[in-house]
């Protein structure tokens, strides 16, 4: 089904809690969590034909991290000439902020 920029739900904050609780607990010690800036993420969907953002799970190094893309219609990234890739982002621990019920 081709990508219309509705994908994606919101959840309830308890729910969010069991899912980050369930990955810590199954990972314990890794990157909990990656934070990418507003302005590379707009960057992202003002890219001509963007529906969305792909996130791609990585490895830089031991850390867990993510790669991001701007998908189109067709549910294909928008990867190559003039197109631009976001990648590494800031990983927690260490920048978590405040504990809280999605990172303790």
């Amino acid at each position: 089904m081709p990508f219309n920029g509705t994908e994606g739900n919101e959840i309830s904050l308890s729910r969010a809690a069991e899912m980050t609780k369930a990955y810590r607990e199954a990972n314990p010690g890794k990157t909990q969590c990656t934070f990418v800036g507003a302005n590379i993420l707009r960057k992202l969907l003002e890219q001509p034909n963007s529906q969305g953002i792909r996130f791609y799970f990585a490895l830089n190094g031991e850390t867990t991290s993510l790669v991001a893309v701007s998908a189109n219609e067709q549910e294909d990234d928008l990867i190559g000439d003039g197109y631009l890739v976001a990648d590494e982002g800031t990983s927690g621990p260490p920048t978590m902020g405040i504990s809280n019920v999605l990172n303790s």
